[in-house]
């Protein structure tokens, strides 16, 4: 917005007429993100000598206005009251401009500036400005306390904007959640004139909303494009079920494992139905159970249970393991007993075979007996 004083000087001159001649001072109002430059503008427009440029400011918690910039012909620029390590002058005092630079500025810049010229004759002229310092927003998302899943409503998570000026605007993406969502806004004003808004995200909390993603979008004049804050939701909930499985091994030195689903995470518990575990035959680590040795010694029920701080749930595993050192002797001398038996009727069979179907040496002397034979009965008969 600019800002200008004007002020007439009339001059009468004899008889018949008379100038107005009009000066004018320059500025503007200016917006600046905190840290930044602040470029404060000031121009004075007169045909008359400047004799003098003065700045004063009134800040937060300040009852007056309070010099720290001149500027003369003279003597040119020069900073007092303690701001010349941050001041630089990009005016030009041949041009009657009397615009400065504020760097690494701070909310305790914030307030009315007031640009002086004094010319001659005609004395004194100001206009004042304002200088605005926004604050971005310190932006985090997280959860002061766990849901219990099963609840009717609880806040799942909360986003917070904190410290920002103007205040910040808070939005939720949820595409991921099922349910009717909605929101709760809290804002707080601070001395500083920063304020903090918190939005509280509230719904049903159940299993399935466990480590799903929710994204905070905070917007601000101070930010260049909106802030998105991801965060996994963690919703509690007990063990509902154990499953027991196996470590895929062979079936020498069997090692088995129980999972639950539980958040926070389950502890996990092996025990027998008839006594403590034997030490030199069962090693158990947490959810693992593993088999040293296969003896008849570990043929019982065992018992995994999984515990959080809401809840408990158990799975069962029946072991058996049988004689196998013995079974197996057993079938071996059984194979090797059959495979006896196959020769030996293998080599009566080729013998009798050979009875059936005599070579031709056997079967000449056959018929010689079968002729001799015939004789015998004839000479009988005769």
């Amino acid at each position: 917005m600019l800002r200008d004083q004007v002020l007439p000087s009339v001059f009468l001159y004899p008889a018949f007429f008379h100038v107005i001649i009009a000066i004018r001072v320059i500025g503007s109002d200016t917006t600046v993100v905190a840290g930044g430059t602040a470029n404060l503008m000031c121009k004075i427009e007169t045909t008359e000598k400047l004799t003098l440029m003065t700045w004063l400011r009134r800040t937060r918690g300040s009852s007056k206005d309070i010099i720290f910039f001149v500027i003369t012909p003279d003597d040119g620029p020069e900073s007092v009251n303690g701001l010349g390590e941050r001041l630089r002058y990009i005016g030009s005092i041949a041009e009657l401009n009397a615009s400065f630079q504020l760097q690494d500025v701070s909310l305790e810049d914030e307030g009315t500036y007031t640009c002086s010229c004094t010319v001659y004759p005609s004395g004194l002229y100001e206009t004042k400005m304002s200088l605005t310092v926004q604050v971005p927003p310190v932006v985090c998302v997280a959860v002061d306390e766990a849901p219990l899943a099963g609840e009717l409503e609880s806040t799942i998570a909360v986003c917070t904007a904190a410290v920002a000026k103007p205040p910040a605007e808070i939005s939720w993406l949820t595409d991921n959640l099922e349910g009717p969502i909605h929101t709760l806004i809290n804002s707080s004003l601070h001395s500083n004139g920063t304020t903090t808004v918190q939005s509280f995200l509230r719904a049903s909390p159940s299993r399935s909303m466990n480590r799903q993603e929710v994204r905070c979008v905070a917007k601000h004049p101070a930010l260049q494009q909106e802030k998105i804050v991801p965060c996994k939701l963690d919703i509690h909930y007990p063990p509902q079920s154990v499953n027991i499985s196996h470590s895929g091994k062979s079936h020498q030195d069997p090692v088995f494992y129980c999972a639950t689903d539980a958040n926070p995470a389950a502890a996990y518990t092996w025990s027998r139905s008839d006594q403590k575990m034997p030490g030199d035959v069962i090693r158990v680590d947490g959810s693992r159970l593993e088999f040293l040795d296969q003896t008849t010694d570990v043929n019982v029920l065992y018992v995994c249970e999984a515990t959080n701080q809401y809840g408990k749930a158990s799975g069962s595993l029946y072991v058996h393991i049988g004689y196998r050192t013995y079974y197996g002797g057993l079938v071996a001398g059984i194979i090797l007993c059959c495979c006896a038996a196959a020769v030996i009727g293998l080599f009566i069979y080729k013998l009798q075979q050979l009875g059936q179907h005599p070579g031709p040496g056997q079967q000449v002397s056959n018929e010689e007996d079968e002729a001799g034979g015939e004789n015998e009965q004839e000479e009988t008969s005769q």
